[in-house]
């Protein structure tokens, strides 16, 4: 089978959940950060700014020469602490014990935490690699007629997409605004067409939305770092953007929220509505995955719980979006949390349709290698998959009901002419759904 025309994948990818030389510092904590830095003989330099969150990143070298008695202390305790905790792994990175260090130092001399943290890994909300042959997205001949040409009163609400490069797909032509596009030639990778698959959801519902789409997601793995999605939230800012959709996300292995992450919705939600995908890890505990030297999966030890927390959706301030089955008989409709929704999470605030959803797709041959869980642990032997597209698919996931909410908000506001926070205000004050036991969260 012919290989995907994306490149190689970046360092960070097969390095795991975060870059192991790099931290992202509060612009105001770094020249102290750097002096703690500095006592222990590790070098930093500045490798950029991100002036409207005042956040700068840091590269490091020499994380490795760090010993001595309060290394060997900070090991120690996070050692101990990760075992209590029952994180994927038990054994702190030289990055760890260096923060541990600095914090500390930094705690002794202000009386309290430096605002830092690492640079984490995102990646299109759909899991890697492949847990089933469900997961991927599934041909639709023939144009089903869900994005008609609507003529709409007055201008739509300004929508912003933060995902992969848009495929230059017909129907939406002249509906969308990006600089972005996926390689004309294929063969393509599944997620190659997430995007696409997005914005079309977010116009069936607001046919008049301004849709402006900037790509952060890429390789050959639909993978960016926190840092490079921070600086595609900021570049949203002071834009008019009113509902920013982020189908996308990462976990951490401490289930805390990434330091960049927060600050990057603290800043957004000061001027608009900022909805993300809830993830799709909830039908059982598996290991959380990284990527080797060869770009092949490797495991750590301990699963990825059902109810873990994806971010940015579970930071406060994000609507999260869940995925919901949409069934019922005799007329009524039922909503049922699809399988591999988040279970019993409080962060999630809307449900909505996520399972074989139709939308709009790439043109071409997709390709995709499916990794697979064993019952004891394990993974199958990986096997390729490949399907031709003609610009629709049906396809599964919290993605899409993110970007269900998210046309939702931009269709409210322009039906009644409100803004995008009235709209949400709206949309939140509906009777719940069935999508649950005594559960009264509204779905759409």
């Amino acid at each position: 089978m012919p290989e995907p025309v994306y490149g190689s994948e970046p360092e960070y990818a097969q390095t795991g959940a975060a870059q192991d030389n790099r931290i992202v510092a509060d612009v105001r904590d770094l020249r102290a950060v750097r002096a703690e830095l500095a006592q222990l003989h590790v070098d930093a330099e500045v490798l950029g700014e991100i002036p409207a969150l005042q956040v700068a990143m840091i590269g490091l070298s020499g994380l490795d020469a760090v010993s001595g008695e309060a290394a060997e202390a900070a090991r120690g305790r996070l050692t101990a602490r990760y075992v209590e905790d029952g994180r994927y792994s038990t054994a702190p990175t030289p990055l760890d014990v260096v923060m541990t260090l600095v914090r500390d130092a930094f705690a002794a001399t202000f009386g309290r935490q430096p605002r830092m943290g690492k640079n984490r890994s995102m990646e299109v909300v759909g899991g890697l690699p492949h847990r089933a042959a469900a997961e991927l997205p599934v041909p639709v001949h023939g144009d089903p007629g869900l994005l008609p040409r609507v003529a709409v009163d007055g201008p739509g609400l300004r929508v912003g997409v933060l995902d992969t490069a848009m495929c230059d797909n017909p129907v939406l032509a002249g509906r969308f605004r990006s600089d972005d596009f996926v390689p004309e030639k294929g063969p393509h990778p599944t997620w190659a067409g997430h995007s696409t698959f997005i914005v079309g959801r977010i116009l069936q519902r607001a046919p008049g939305a301004e849709v402006q789409v900037r790509q952060v997601l890429g390789g050959m793995y639909g993978t960016a770092t926190a840092w490079e999605l921070a600086e595609g939230m900021a570049s949203f800012l002071g834009t008019g953007t009113e509902v920013l959709n982020l189908s996308l996300g990462c976990f951490t292995d401490d289930d805390d929220a990434p330091f960049l992450l927060v600050r990057a919705v603290e800043r957004l939600t000061a001027e608009m509505i900022v909805v993300a995908a809830a993830g799709n890890h909830g039908t059982r505990s598996y290991p959380m995955p990284a990527l080797d030297e060869d770009g092949r999966p490797k495991w750590r030890p301990e699963p990825l719980s059902p109810s873990s927390p994806m971010w940015p959706a579970a930071i406060d301030g994000v609507v999260a979006v869940g995925a919901a089955d949409v069934g019922g008989s005799d007329g009524a409709v039922e909503m049922t949390p699809a399988d591999f929704t988040p279970v019993d999470v409080p962060w999630i605030q809307l449900w909505a349709p996520g399972v074989a959803v139709v939308s709009t797709y790439l043109e071409g041959e997709a390709v995709a290698t499916l990794w697979t869980w064993n019952d004891d642990g394990s993974i199958s032997a990986p096997k390729d998959w490949h399907d031709t597209f003609h610009g629709w698919a049906s396809w599964s996931g919290t993605s899409m009901s993110a970007g269900d909410v998210t046309g939702e908000i931009a269709g409210v506001a322009q039906r009644n002419d409100v803004g995008a926070d009235e709209a949400y205000r709206m949309i939140a004050e509906r009777p719940g759904g069935k999508v649950g036991p005594d559960d009264v969260r509204p779905w759409i």
